[in-house]
């Protein structure tokens, strides 16, 4: 079954310059509350994880100039990257989510992003223009309506932005009334941190996607990320391990080989798979594309997976980008993945996936 194939069709609209009804929000926070327009920035830096969502709004990544060294590691993970390979280029801040005033001013910089309540000395200097960002937390909906309203009016691009937040809720409630399963499946989301696993917990992010294509959070019963031992995820006896995609992660290749890890039913089974690179700010794009990934790699025993052709979609829709098999090979972790039960689907190029 295809969860949303046709409802790209809707970004047309932005060609013909029709604004969608902007969502409803509350208030715009920045740097001293007020309420008029900033002027349009021209040399961004952003110590906020909105890389990915200005180059979407803006089509375009020239107008970023820096960003933390945890943000541009993060990007290249990211298969916009191949979209605006200026990304990769983008210089760096440090490592710390605090803007420096000091190196701002060297940046010759006009905008800058920070997560609210992380201004450092900004306001000290009067540095005018700043965009205040909502940490995602529990309340990632309002966060991403917030931030795609601000950033669509600062960059002059409200048109856009309506219409991709429009029709990325329209995909999402496609999902949710078209997806059932007979049996909610038992996952974990493991999440490699510096050489440590933990295990996403009552309050991890994609407890609601989980659940909203037919799978549970086996580890939802603990409030807080707990650890990722083989004894712990053993007792949570999931049907599935998922790997987030993180630099020097793990693979599913680790469990394979570690006879530790052969009592968990998920291993034996081959069922762990490394995620594919998504950005919480970026969901109008992302979110759909792995809700779609989830649900092929669910249904593992099956042939079919429509996870390629939606990838090929969106980024044909939304960035004009056509993406090639080496692209689709590197953004699906195929490598990571090939050993994985049922991953031969998404291993098929060319010709071959239409051939059987």
């Amino acid at each position: 079954m295809k969860l949303f194939p046709p409802l790209f069709g809707v970004i047309p609209l932005l060609a013909l310059g029709i604004a969608l009804r902007p969502p409803t929000v509350p208030h715009l926070a920045r740097d001293d509350a007020r309420s008029s327009s900033i002027a349009a920035p021209h040399r961004i830096v952003s110590y906020a994880s909105v890389l990915e969502a200005i180059a979407t709004i803006d089509e375009s990544a020239k107008r970023i100039v820096a960003a933390p060294d945890y943000l541009r590691l993060g990007v290249r993970q990211s298969l916009i990257s191949r979209v605006f390979p200026s990304l990769l280029s983008i210089s760096a801040t440090g490592n710390s989510p605090i803007p420096d005033p000091e190196g701002i001013m060297a940046l010759n910089v006009d905008t800058v992003i920070a997560w609210q309540g992380v201004l450092g000395n900004l306001k000290q200097i009067g540095f005018p223009n700043v965009l205040q960002i909502r940490r995602p937390g529990a309340e990632v909906g309002t966060a991403l309506r917030e931030t795609w309203q601000l950033l669509g009016q600062v960059l002059r691009k409200q048109a856009r932005s309506y219409g991709l937040m429009d029709a990325y809720h329209q995909r999402m409630d496609a999902i949710e009334t078209e997806y059932a399963a007979s049996r909610p499946l038992r996952v974990i989301v493991i999440i490699p941190i510096r050489g440590h696993w933990r295990v996403g917990g009552g309050r991890f992010y994609l407890n609601r996607l989980l659940n909203l294509i037919g799978a549970v959070n086996a580890a939802a019963a603990v409030p807080t990320d707990g650890p990722a031992d083989a004894e712990q995820i053993f007792s949570y006896d999931p049907d599935v391990i998922l790997l987030l995609n993180t630099p020097g992660g793990a693979s599913p290749a680790e469990f394979y080989e570690n006879r530790v890890w052969r009592a968990v039913r998920a291993v034996r089974q081959r069922r762990v798979y490394t995620m594919p690179t998504q950005s919480t700010y970026n969901a109008p794009v992302d979110e759909p594309l792995l809700a779609q990934w989830l649900v092929d790699v669910f249904r593992s025993g099956g042939n079919e997976e429509h996870t390629r052709e939606s990838y090929t979609t969106a980024y044909a829709t939304v960035y004009g980008y056509p993406l090639n098999d080496t692209n689709l090979a590197w953004a699906l972790r195929d490598e990571e993945n090939r050993a994985s039960a049922g991953y031969a689907r998404f291993l098929r190029t060319g010709q071959d996936r239409f051939s059987n």
